[in-house]
């Protein structure tokens, strides 16, 4: 039996090729948006969190998402009705914020109510509220922060319930 010089070497070139690959092919599932990794849940609904974005803290009925300089946060509330949960919110913070109201069409043909509350004698603090409904439960996104991206991305996180 004659053996050849550097048979085995071949091999190993061949298994850490093969490492290599597999590597790549977990880091690529671990980036993707099928990753439950990208997944946090709420009163038990998974969301999907958004690239770039982690979860900063989570109770039970609610979620703190953040990616450095935008924050979101998702609440849980316990009544089933948008508009008597929106008059809740309105009736607490009145004497402190002008709040108005508007629909927000989104592709899933759900529906959205967004309320601003402006802080009365402080043009810097507005607060931007997504209100809906999932399973006969209130949901309210809020964030500080209003531009295209951001509404985008709470549209996404509201399909993805």
């Amino acid at each position: 039996m004659i053996k050849k010089k550097g048979g085995n070497k071949l091999k190993r070139i061949h298994y850490i090729g093969i490492i290599i690959v597999l590597l790549v092919v977990v880091g690529l599932f671990i980036m993707s948006p099928y990753s439950p990794l990208n997944k946090a849940s709420i009163t038990g609904k998974s969301i999907n969190i958004p690239s770039g974005y982690t979860v900063q803290n989570s109770t039970g009925h609610s979620l703190e998402i953040s990616n450095g300089s935008n924050t979101i946060n998702i609440y849980a509330h316990n009544k089933s009705n948008i508009k008597s949960a929106i008059a809740s919110y309105k009736n607490e913070h009145n004497k402190t914020f002008n709040i108005t109201q508007k629909d927000i069409p989104i592709d899933s043909g759900e529906e959205v109510i967004m309320t601003t509350g402006n802080k009365y004698n402080d043009t810097k603090t507005v607060i931007y509220r997504y209100w809906f409904t999932k399973n006969k439960r209130v949901y309210d996104i809020q964030t500080y922060n209003k531009n295209p991206e951001t509404e985008k991305i709470v549209k996404n996180i509201i399909s993805s319930m």
